[in-house]
């Protein structure tokens, strides 16, 4: 329905007919959507890092504790 009511407003409104493809609702998913991917692909790696650094620390603290 939203996707309609857009069109239609662009419809009604010839001066910005021409550029829905730039700022409709479309083109804010897919650069959401492109955000979005960018931010994973920085830091879903820094994420695994900390976590397996937080790991060993973690194993090392558990070994120290174990031995009294």
């Amino acid at each position: 329905m939203t996707r309609t009511k857009e069109k239609e407003w662009f419809a009604r409104h010839p001066q910005y007919k021409d550029i829905q493809h730039v700022c409709g609702i479309d083109r804010l998913m897919d650069t959401m959507i492109s955000l979005l991917a960018e931010k994973m692909v920085t830091e879903i790696p820094i994420l695994v890092r900390k976590m397996r650094k937080r790991k060993v620390e973690v194993n090392k603290w558990r070994r120290q504790n174990s031995r009294t």
